[in-house]
């Protein structure tokens, strides 16, 4: 067995572990130790699966409909998705971590978000983005698939006060207890990351992630 087997096989056994957890405790703000260990070990393992966090995003059903081909662009030097919780007054930072890129000087952006239990209120800060000339993401409409130009970047929730579609809860729990599952959901000897070239008949995720780039 390889290595990149080794560490899926790994994967494997610690997503299994992350849903067995969420189905006996539920869902709550507040990440359990139990829970941020296994979210740990997962972040130790994905270091070195190339693409790992955009593949799962983009299969994810929930945020699928959130990206613009430029969004998919930047995200592909997004390594790492971690929460910071602070569990008394039911505050929650959803932190994403970068590899140096051309879009923004930023190591990592921060999502701040108060959630409400009793009338089930979800509060967002904006995030602070410092991107360079002429990189944000959400600066020229051309620049989207014509499929996703109804829908704001992800970028823009990320820079907005708003969450309307309930993207920061999603993220921190269902999304990060299932990312696993979603980036091995469409692997296999052709996967579209991989492919060199586009053929007519591929399908809308292939049209956003297939790029000359590699990870």
């Amino acid at each position: 067995m390889g290595s990149e087997e080794r560490i899926i096989a790994h994967l494997k056994r610690v997503s299994d572990r992350l849903k067995k957890y969420a189905a006996e405790h539920g869902r709550s703000v507040g990440l359990k130790v139990e829970e941020m260990e296994l979210i740990e070990e997962r972040r130790k393992l994905v270091r070195d699966l190339n693409g790992f966090w955009v593949k799962a995003m983009i299969r994810d059903e929930t945020l699928s409909g959130q990206f613009s081909t430029k969004d998919i662009e930047v995200l592909k030097h997004l390594v790492d998705i971690r929460t910071e919780e602070k569990q008394a007054d039911q505050e929650f930072t959803i932190v994403f971590v970068f590899n140096e890129n051309p879009f923004f000087s930023n190591p990592q952006i921060c999502k701040k978000v108060t959630a409400h239990r009793s009338d089930g209120f979800v509060r967002v800060e904006p995030a602070a983005i410092s991107w360079y000339e002429n990189k944000h993401s959400t600066l020229a409409e051309d620049q989207m698939n014509d499929a996703f130009r109804e829908c704001f970047s992800f970028f823009e929730w990320l820079e907005s006060k708003e969450d309307l579609m309930g993207i920061a809860l999603h993220i921190r729990g269902e999304f990060l207890s299932s990312a696993v599952d979603l980036f091995l959901s469409e692997v296999s000897g052709d996967d579209l990351f991989e492919t060199e070239t586009q053929t007519e008949d591929q399908d809308e995720e292939s049209t956003l992630l297939s790029s000359d780039d590699e990870y």
